[in-house]
């Protein structure tokens, strides 16, 4: 099997918007990505969010290092916690909050998310 299975994307200042649906497929395309320190505008999330939760999505890990939301790019973020089946954060400035969020998120039962790893 020659399937790209990880992608690391690493300082990234900005993500040109007309590569929007194309930067979601490719998330979606791949077994695991890594995200450092990466800006992703609230409407990459919201089409990140749209793109994992169809069928041919392979996403089942998503690592964060040292990222930050504002809170509108949070919400569209904590949309797409639910469907990842495991998640990595690591240095994620993330308010009390937010952290509830993600917190009521994983609490729910119909969730696909089944490993949470902080470091």
């Amino acid at each position: 099997d020659k399937n790209l299975r990880c992608l690391q994307y690493v300082e990234l200042e900005e993500i040109e918007p007309a590569n929007t649906l194309a930067f979601a497929r490719t998330i979606s395309a791949v077994d695991e990505i890594r995200l450092t320190d990466v800006k992703i505008t609230t409407d990459q999330w919201e089409e990140i969010g749209k793109e994992i939760k169809q069928p041919h999505s392979k996403l089942k890990k998503l690592c964060l290092y040292d990222m930050e939301f504002s809170n509108n790019e949070f919400a569209m973020f904590s949309r797409c916690v639910e469907d990842i089946p495991e998640l990595e954060f690591s240095e994620i400035n993330l308010s009390r909050s937010q952290w509830g969020v993600i917190g009521k998120k994983l609490s729910s039962p119909d969730i696909k998310t089944n490993k949470l790893l902080l470091t």
